[in-house]
């Protein structure tokens, strides 16, 4: 029955006003939901407003246990604070690990002058080609990124499989933030936080 409104609403563009006690139906018709309590409106938003900004205790409980990982994208869940190292001429190896050595890190993301997302760079792969005499565009890692716009369930996957946190980016490659697989976890845990 779902798949069958979905169809209909596609072809006929109307809006059509659904009444359901399952939030998991909800979420997957509605383009837009309203949650009430006691015959009243607690909050009228999409499901990415509501999860993202419930409006009371009662809203927040109401999305307890339900599956994010198809209304949230990469975008809700991104981490800005991670050390990136930006191309520049005058930046080689030595350069590198100091930088990451300041930011405590044990590795860096590479990125361009026009904040395009080149890879990733580790203490391991710099001290690496530094011994070999390779240059800092040698120890460049290729590791995959996730377009901004990509549904949690959609690459799940690919957060496992990586070692470092995943470069988020968007539609024209630049560079957003990261992906961890702990960050992951906790929006299963806990919801998205706003920050």
């Amino acid at each position: 029955m779902q798949d069958e409104l979905l169809t209909l609403q596609s072809e006929e563009q109307r809006t059509i006003v659904f009444i359901s006690h399952d939030l998991d139906e909800a979420i997957r018709i509605g383009d837009r939901i309203a949650i009430m309590q006691h015959g009243e409106i607690s909050q009228i938003g999409t499901p990415e407003e509501i999860i993202n900004n419930p409006a009371n205790d009662y809203v927040r409980s109401f999305f307890k246990g339900v599956d994010v990982t198809s209304v949230l994208n990469a975008s809700h869940i991104v981490k800005k604070n991670h050390s990136t190292i930006i191309n520049k001429p005058s930046f080689g190896i030595k350069s590198a690990l100091q930088y990451i050595s300041d930011f405590d890190e044990d590795y860096a993301y590479f990125i361009e002058k026009n904040g395009i997302y080149i890879g990733l760079l580790t203490v391991d792969s710099l001290k690496e080609q530094q011994k070999i005499g390779g240059s800092l565009h040698d120890a460049i890692i290729k590791q995959d990124s996730i377009d901004e716009n990509l549904q949690i369930s959609e690459f799940i996957s690919d957060i496992a499989e990586h070692t470092f946190p995943t470069a988020v980016v968007d539609e024209k490659g630049k560079y957003k933030g990261t992906i961890s697989k702990s960050s992951l976890l906790k929006v299963f845990d806990e919801g998205v936080e706003n920050e």
